[in-house]
């Protein structure tokens, strides 16, 4: 059985509604595409280019060679190096004289000059922790080691280092490796 509305309103035809959706849809439709950046750069913003030159170093290029000059670092990519270099416009200068610059990794997860993390074999599936066994006013599960200060445990391990050098390391991030949340 059909059923046909006997409710008609003025002026609301099938086609002025084919009208009025279609409006509705491109207006819609047209809004994503008709986004602008009406937000202004707040604050200080630097119109140099991302170029500096490193002057007077003595620059490591290979084990044994050593250059005496300039280094010219131009969007994170090493340009030129050399002296007497043409130094293009609006250039970062830095003087360093009496240093020097080493080609080198860097090590992102390294435990370096932190004490060790003591272990216990055969704990898993143990019972369950309900107490914190670290007295004071620290996290109810031991895991979270929020007040450990990497900086108070650190020391400086010299057969380690030499081991990194070794190896081309120049710095290192080093984390100790325990607990969720590793202070």
């Amino acid at each position: 059985m059909i059923y046909k509305s006997s409710i008609q309103l003025p002026g609301c035809t099938r086609q002025n509604i084919r009208i009025v959706f279609t409006l509705l849809l491109a207006t819609f439709l047209s809004t994503g595409f008709a986004q602008q950046d009406l937000y202004t750069i707040n604050g200080v913003q630097d119109e140099r280019p991302d170029r500096y030159l490193l002057t007077n170093a003595k620059i490591h290029t290979e084990p044994g060679k050593v250059v005496e000059g300039d280094l010219l670092i131009e969007n994170g990519i090493i340009r030129a190096v050399g002296s007497n270099l043409t130094v293009p416009a609006g250039t970062r200068v830095r003087n360093l004289e009496g240093k020097h610059i080493y080609p080198s990794f860097i090590d992102l997860y390294s435990d370096y000059g932190l004490s060790k993390v003591e272990t216990s074999r055969g704990q898993r599936g143990g019972p369950e922790q309900l107490t914190p066994a670290t007295p004071g006013p620290f996290s109810q599960h031991d895991a979270i080691k929020s007040q450990y200060k990497a900086v108070e445990d650190f020391t400086i391990q010299d057969d380690q280092a030499k081991g990194y050098r070794m190896m081309g390391f120049g710095s290192v991030l080093t984390n100790k490796r325990d607990g969720l949340a590793r202070g």
